[in-house]
């Protein structure tokens, strides 16, 4: 089998289209010259819950030396409970501030002409919305319930007034699209309008007519499907379907979407009469298609930045092409009142390497991964100068949310400082397809070079970075690809993907599109020494010696209870009994969340849902117990019987 064609006048478009391939795959490694840029997500203004206008934030900002402030004002805030079958129409209506109820476009215009102001940071819109939530309970024996209320994602990237006022949520907008499917109330209730309408036209039965034209005009429009989501919150909970919704609408006016407060800091509370009841939704991670990323870091690291969670089994699935996108971690900084509860505007920081410095380039750096979240107490923050894997035969290199191909071991590199200096001791965590592989106390500054030689060359790998400071300090990196096999084996996979695109007597440079192009490596920040040659030589690298760490798997938690029971419940409902006393209820699916409560033998858990998070193959649960809910691992409950 020829894998290149044979030179002749007629093959040379062919040989153009493997050239453009071979220097795709293997380019020389030139500086990509990225700037580390600061900046912090989540902010809120006077637009929604926040203390500050647009300008005091971005004057604050800037004192504190961040680069970029992406807004993330609430698109609506509101909860709406209504009366069956006319929900829409007698109702009762608790409205906060919003973009939505400020309006859209004084929102835009604000940050835009703000910005102009204030040209040496960058003013990026966006927004935090709860597609979703639903009752359970009545408002009139009093035990009413809101669930998920604090359920939310950020968006940005989004433009035009019109993609923020047809988002998707509850209690929104009309919609000039039909939303969902259109209910025989709706049709049920035209047909009856015109029934009546003409019945009284006719002098038939004129009152009852009138009447009935009425009922069925409030019918036609309790039930009517001109609303920007197609779900309601009468009808329980509706599993990811909503919020996959509000991520494909996101996704297709050319946005970014990223989960945020994973583990619901404000999760229960009551408001007014009501209770507000959000629990810990780690797995909708994974439940969801095609989210941008999540918030890895914000005022603490959330637990799904460690090995083995839930970011860890996302990106297996994409390296096993189950996925068809990564999932980048960011930092978030969701301040409303500077200050307030000891949080603080620039506490927790997202580092982007973007090629320049505009809002476009910004965007284009997350949506490739191309940034680190960090956490810090002072102005010393961490910094990761620089995190690559590079190929030692050809020099070749990747950086932050980029692809390696190549046939060698992978050799990473990588440097990490104090940002303005002095010495702090640092725990240094190297993770590969979710297992630790490195991990280490080092004294700051820290430069690594090593190859990993225990890696198995086949498929694709990936590698991302954790760094800690005592309990304060963390930062969090975007996970680097590598694929393995030889140069036929690359030149064959794209040669096969240009042919099964027209256009095959001429080929073209093929699509390809982050994390999968190879690039070269991460910059220093701006305020880093100059001196960057001489820090990459080779001699100046710490280089420690390598041996395969001893990595156990998570075991089954030991317990005491009746001979030949099987310890395994797959969480279909009902009510399940702990097998030994003091069992503890989690926060969340794992064992590093705190405990809620304990409970005993004796005592009867509800079964709310299975949890998407497995330890042994074996599900983690959602309970209810006295009214509260938590997590248990079913390894240790029994169904009753």
């Amino acid at each position: 089998m020829r894998l290149f064609p044979k030179f002749t006048f007629r093959s040379i478009p062919q040989w153009l289209g493997i050239s453009v391939i071979l220097l795709v795959l293997f380019p020389y490694p030139v500086s990509a010259n990225y700037l580390q840029l600061d900046a912090v997500t989540g902010i809120k203004t006077r637009f929604s819950t926040g203390c500050s206008t647009v300008e005091e934030v971005a004057e604050l900002a800037r004192q504190r030396g961040v680069d970029v402030v992406l807004y993330s004002d609430l698109l609506r805030d509101s909860l709406e409970y209504g009366i069956a079958p006319f929900e829409r129409i007698f109702r009762k209506k608790e409205e906060m501030p919003s973009i939505l109820s400020y309006g859209t476009m004084g929102y835009l215009s604000e940050i835009q002409s703000i910005g102009k102001k204030n040209p040496d940071i960058l003013l990026i819109p966006g927004m935090e919305a709860n597609p979703f939530y639903y009752w359970t309970g009545s408002v009139f024996s009093d035990d009413l319930v809101a669930h998920d209320v604090e359920k939310r994602l950020w968006a940005f990237g989004l433009t035009s007034p019109e993609d923020y006022e047809q988002t998707p949520v509850l209690n929104s907008n009309f919609s000039k699209r039909v939303s969902g499917s259109i209910s025989p109330y709706f049709m049920g209730g035209i047909i009856l309008f015109l029934a009546g309408g003409f019945m009284a036209f006719k002098d038939i039965y004129r009152k009852a007519a009138v009447g009935l034209a009425i009922a069925a005009l409030l019918i036609t429009f309790n039930y009517h499907p001109f609303q920007s989501s197609s779900f309601d919150q009468y009808h329980g909970a509706q599993g990811i379907a909503p919020y996959q919704e509000w991520i494909d609408h996101v996704n297709a006016e050319g946005g970014l979407v990223f989960w945020t407060g994973l583990n619901a800091p404000n999760g229960n509370r009551k408001m007014g009469s009501t209770q507000l009841e959000t629990m810990p939704y780690p797995e909708d991670l994974v439940l969801s298609q095609n989210a941008t990323g999540f918030e890895s870091i914000s005022f603490e690291a959330t637990p799904q930045i460690e090995s083995g969670m839930e970011w860890d089994h996302i990106l297996k699935e994409y390296i096993l092409n189950k996925r068809d996108k990564p999932l980048w971690g960011m930092g978030g900084n969701p301040v409303t009142c500077d200050g307030e509860n000891g949080q603080t505007l620039g506490q927790t920081r997202t580092i982007v390497l973007a090629r320049e410095r505009s809002q476009e380039a910004i965007l284009d750096a997350m949506k490739s991964g191309r940034m680190y979240a960090v956490r810090q107490v002072d102005d010393n923050r961490l910094s990761l100068d620089d995190f690559k894997l590079l190929d030692r035969n050809t020099g070749r290199v990747a950086t932050l949310g980029q692809e390696l191909a190549l046939e060698d071991y992978p050799e990473l590199r990588g440097s990490i400082r104090s940002l303005n200096g002095g010495e702090k001791s640092a725990i240094v965590t190297i993770i590969r397809n979710g297992t630790i592989i490195k991990e280490e106390t080092v004294p700051l500054p820290y430069q690594f070079s090593w190859q990993d030689k225990e890696v198995e060359k086949r498929g694709r790998s990936y590698y991302r970075i954790n760094v800690s400071v005592g309990e304060t300090e963390r930062l969090s990196s975007n996970p680097i690809f590598v694929r393995f096999g030889t140069l036929e084996e690359h030149v064959a996979r794209l040669k096969e993907s240009a042919t099964n695109t027209p256009g095959i007597e001429n080929p073209r440079a093929p699509s390809v599109s982050s994390p999968q192009s190879p690039m070269s490596s991460m910059p220093q920040s701006p305020s880093s020494p100059t001196s960057s040659t001489a820090r990459m030589q080779e001699d100046r690298f710490q280089i420690p010696e390598i041996s395969r760490p001893s990595v156990s798997s998570p075991t089954a938690p030991s317990f005491s209870g009746p001979e030949g029971v099987t310890p395994q419940y797959t969480g279909k409902g009902g009510l399940v009994t702990p097998r030994m006393d003091g069992l503890s209820i989690k926060k969340g699916p794992g064992t590093i969340f705190e405990d809620t409560m304990t409970v005993n033998r004796n005592q009867r858990l509800q079964v709310v849902r299975s949890a998407s998070v497995m330890l042994d193959d074996k599900p983690w649960l959602i309970v209810r117990v006295d009214g509260k809910l938590g997590y248990v691992w079913s390894g240790l409950v029994k169904k009753v019987e």
